[in-house]
């Protein structure tokens, strides 16, 4: 039987658009309209506009409706577009018609700036804003015209809006620094504003010599008096009797030593002066004699532990970072050793061949960074610079254990999150249980192991396992996760959280799932393991 077609209402919703009309690049638009019949009957529609079409799948009597987006107006005052809409059944009944859109010519707002210090050293912007001033037929203002500065976290704004040109800029600036300026504007028309950036060069000079006539600074100022003669290169390099590199935090090489500071703070020394290491928190973790020493003939080795007397080989260090030079054979090594010998040349038996290290076990009271332990070849690496929790150890049954503030895991063994202890739980909502562990401080993420279920007992077959990375559970906490083996009729959802799991009422539905059996009764949840 022959159906009567008919396409009914067809109109156009504006985003964005102005004076209750389409602009060139700004307005966007939404199709809307429907296709009645006297029958149900399914049906496609094209709508064309211009090159462009849009395939929409449906049924007659239904509201249908199609994003056609922005149009460019290009220089033409105004441009018309049509929009076709024709629709076909499956036993190929048509109908058609057409809509006429008019589309208006639009320039964004723009401005053209500059910015440079006055007589007063202040900041001055010079600026030339344009914008349309009638768009479709309707009178346009600027809404928004402001420029900021971000100096060390404080934002500084003036606001140009109605101000005419130049403006001197609110805010305090260093005359040695340089600064960058955004510049907003926006008119009626368009929703978001149009940003430019000018930059203010810095005002230091290129060269500066000190009233007393004994320090010249290139790029920087000199101070109006000095205790010595001094040549500067801007904040960061001094020439004199001694050189300096870095302001608070530098490098100082003079007749004595090469030292290392961190905010007016010593780090590291070499030279007159002892060894001086600290950790990150400013305790000395050591202080003593250091020095590079040549042998005659093979070797060189970097000690940390000078001799007490070089002429005497019988009183050395016990440890050493060993650079290793057979000249007779041109062989090159390289060495870390950490000997129980006492006399000197206990430093060259390593031959630059690996790390050599004697504690029988891990000797947390040497402090040793790295332990090789010839009695159960076990390796530990820790830092105990830090705080001696953090720590890397390598057993002889085959364990990894790594431990750190946001870590504590073994290679090769999981951890237990969760339990149901023999149970097993559909998991409702009203199932909330804590993790063991947060997820977190898992290698890589957590499992979530289910199996069988029947006559109100866990069964221990038909286990099914999902895992979960860890990265999505710190992207997305406490979100859900979908569970299914379709084969099997399992379809849970879970909510995971860092150290919470929760079900869902659902989970406990044997609902079919879009024309799929559904057996959830029939799973529960027996683990979480962390791996």
């Amino acid at each position: 039987m022959a159906t009567t077609l008919k396409i009914s209402s067809p109109a156009i919703a504006l985003t964005n658009g102005f004076n209750g009309k389409s602009i060139s690049n700004i307005t966007t638009h939404l199709l809307s309209f429907k296709v009645t019949s006297d029958i149900i009957t399914a049906l496609t529609i094209t709508v064309t506009v211009g090159s462009d079409q849009f395939k929409i799948s449906t049924v007659t009597n239904e509201s249908v409706s199609c994003k056609i987006g922005s149009f460019d107006a290009g220089n033409n005052d105004t441009i018309t577009k049509t929009i076709k809409i024709h629709a076909i059944t499956n036993d190929y009944q048509e109908v058609s018609t057409t809509k006429t859109l008019t589309i208006y010519k639009y320039s964004p707002p723009d401005v053209v700036a500059t910015v440079a210090r006055n007589e007063n050293e202040q900041p001055v912007l010079t600026f030339i804003p344009t914008y349309q001033a009638t768009v479709a037929g309707a009178s346009n203002t600027i809404s928004l015209f402001w420029a900021r500065c971000n100096v060390d976290g404080e934002v500084y704004e003036t606001d140009l809006k109605g101000k005419t040109s130049p403006q001197v800029l609110v805010g305090t600036y260093d005359l040695s620094k340089a600064y960058q300026f955004t510049i907003a504007i926006k008119d009626s028309v368009r929703p978001s504003a149009i940003l430019k950036r000018v930059v203010l060069p810095s005002a230091r000079p290129v060269m500066d010599i000190g009233a007393d006539g004994k320090t010249v600074t290139f790029f920087g100022t000199s101070p109006s008096s000095a205790t010595k003669e001094t040549l500067r290169i801007g904040e960061v390099a001094s020439f004199g009797e001694e050189i300096v590199l870095g302001n608070n935090s530098n490098l100082i090489i003079n007749k004595s030593n090469i030292e290392f500071n961190k905010d007016n703070k010593k780090q590291l020394v070499f030279g007159e002066d002892d060894i001086i290491i600290p950790n990150t928190i400013g305790e000395i973790k050591y202080s003593g004699k250091g020095a590079t020493i040549k042998s005659p003939t093979k070797n060189i080795v970097v000690s940390t532990l000078q001799t007490k007397d070089e002429s005497n080989t019988s009183k050395g260090g016990k440890s050493a970072l060993e650079l290793y030079y057979d000249s007779e054979n041109d062989i090159v090594g390289f060495a870390l050793s950490a000997k129980k010998g006492t006399s000197y040349t206990d430093l060259y038996e390593s031959e630059g061949r690996g790390l050599f290290m004697e504690y029988s076990a891990y000797d947390s009271t040497n402090e040793a960074d790295i332990s090789l332990s010839g009695d159960n070849t076990t390796i530990y690496g820790t830092n105990t610079f830090m705080t001696g929790n953090e720590y890397l150890r390598l057993e002889s049954d085959g364990e990894i254990h790594c431990q750190a503030p946001g870590l504590d895991f073994k290679l090769g063994k999981n951890n237990i999150l969760w339990d149901a202890n023999t149970v097993g739980y559909w998991m409702l909502s009203s199932h909330k249980f804590t993790l063991n562990q947060p997820i977190s401080k898992q290698l890589t993420g957590a499992v979530f192991v289910w199996s069988h279920y029947s006559n109100g007992a866990c069964d221990n077959w038909w286990w099914t396992s999902f895992f979960v990375p860890k990265q999505h559970v710190a992207w997305r906490p406490g979100d859900g996760m979908l569970m299914s083996n379709p084969y099997y009729g399992l379809n849970k959802y879970i909510y995971i959280g860092d150290t919470f799991i929760q079900g869902s009422d659902n989970n406990k539905s044997n609902n079919a799932q879009n024309g799929i059996a559904v057996n959830n009764q029939g799973f529960v949840l027996r683990y979480v393991l962390g791996v």
